[in-house]
């Protein structure tokens, strides 16, 4: 399938950081889920400055991986993050990462693998790195977005998560994942009381791989899961009635670009028409975002969802702060403010084609 983006960025490397710069706009036909990422990436992916144009095994990258291992063997106590992203790792330094974290004293919360090919392999050394020592107990965030998991490397890195007791954050956005691999992954959800934000965008999961998701967070009565994300993958409307059933237990829930329609925008509004949120919810306070932006919802069905919405609102129970959806000119605008307290909680269009604000 392909959709019409209207937006477009610029990437540019200070060796450090990456920035992502607006340019000018554009229409460009492209792949619903990858065609866009490979667009935005196509120009930065490597780590490069000014100067030069270094791919990931220039001496630069190779120097800064010599010395983040030197800062793990010295039990340098400043170091709390290892930001590796885009530096295409090869089984040596993964295996030498792996042996470092293990014996390590530094309390390392935040892991970024970015863009290394980590498959479903070369994981097993990330997976012994983390569980063979108690640092794990430290990490807070661990970032595996573009790499090549697939099923079987979930398996094993699900094994991982298992003995977390401080993982709150992990991004596994384009791993090659599908329903199968979300059999691991649920059960070790299941089990895992301290992740509060998962994203699993710009895979190929589908209602089944929803559904042992959902049931997984049913499940868990202890989970602290706040925060899911899977927009990008193959989610219809049965899908969407899986989310439905937790939708009271989250606070942000991103399922744009799926294939969800009508169907599934209404059953959504059915949920939460009927949702007290004073007696439903822990906090007690309104679910922050739901994000139905780039699906197969027709005008009507927007309209419904929205009027439905409305209908059961009350002024003291304000059910959603901030709805996104794809902009619509049927849309009945006073209808939707019928429903927030101010302009700003309405975002009828997306401003963010490349979705990084969802993460």
């Amino acid at each position: 399938m392909h959709k019409k983006m209207f937006s477009s960025s610029l990437l540019s490397y200070t060796g450090k950081k990456i920035f992502v710069t607006p340019c000018h706009q554009l229409i460009t036909k492209t792949h619903k889920k990858f065609g866009l990422l490979i667009k935005y990436f196509s120009i930065g992916i490597e780590n490069y400055d000014d100067d030069d144009n270094d791919n990931s095994n220039s001496y630069k990258t190779i120097a800064a991986f010599n010395n983040i291992i030197k800062k793990l063997e010295g039990n340098d106590t400043s170091l709390t993050s290892l930001e590796l992203s885009g530096f295409m790792l090869n089984e040596h330094q993964l295996e030498l990462l792996s042996l470092k974290l293990k014996n390590t004293k530094c309390r390392i919360k935040f892991l970024d693998l970015r863009h290394n090919n980590i498959n479903k392999q070369n994981v097993q050394f990330i997976v012994d790195g983390l569980k063979g020592q108690d640092k794990f107990n430290a990490i807070e965030h661990i970032d595996l977005r573009f790499n090549k998991l697939e099923d079987v490397g979930l398996r094993k890195f699900s094994s991982a998560i298992l003995n977390s007791q401080s993982l709150k954050v992990l991004n596994l956005w384009d791993n090659k994942l599908t329903d199968d691999g979300m059999k691991s992954f649920s059960n070790a959800l299941s089990n895992n009381n301290s992740l509060e934000n998962i994203s699993l965008g710009f895979n190929t999961i589908t209602n089944d791989g929803v559904q042992l998701i959902c049931n997984a967070i049913l499940k868990n009565k202890t989970s602290k899961l706040k925060e899911l994300n899977l927009r990008s993958n193959y989610i219809s409307c049965d899908g969407a009635k899986y989310i439905g059933e937790i939708l009271h237990r989250l606070d942000s829930i991103t399922i744009s670009n799926n294939n969800i329609e009508d169907t599934g925008a209404w059953h959504l509004a059915s949920i939460l028409v009927n949702l007290d949120v004073k007696q439903e919810r822990e906090d007690g306070k309104p679910i922050a975002k739901i994000d139905l932006s780039k699906n197969e919802i027709s005008n009507d069905g927007l309209n419904c969802f929205i009027e439905g919405l409305q209908h059961q609102n009350a002024p003291d129970n304000i059910i959603v702060e901030h709805l996104k959806l794809l902009k619509c000119d049927s849309i009945n605008t006073e209808c939707v403010m019928g429903i927030w307290t101010n302009k700003d909680d309405i975002n009828l269009k997306s401003e963010d084609p490349y979705g990084w604000e969802a993460r």
